[in-house]
């Protein structure tokens, strides 16, 4: 698996605490778009299909504390 980006890792923290990217957006000062791009970076890079099976797998693996 590919090494996640600075701000992927961002992003995935904050989709564990369930924020829309829109919020993620606004919390780190990046567009809507870019979130976007982040998110479907995760999915394809953790081989996962949506932001749910993102914070489960975050959780699961420590990186997200529930």
């Amino acid at each position: 698996k590919q090494a996640l980006s600075e701000m992927e890792i961002k992003t995935l923290k904050q989709i564990c605490m369930g924020k829309t990217n829109k919020e993620i957006a606004d919390a780190l000062y990046r567009g809507v778009k870019a979130v976007d791009e982040y998110v479907q970076n995760l999915l394809v890079k953790l081989g996962l299909r949506n932001r749910v099976e993102l914070a489960v797998w975050a959780i699961k693996t420590g990186f997200c504390t529930p």
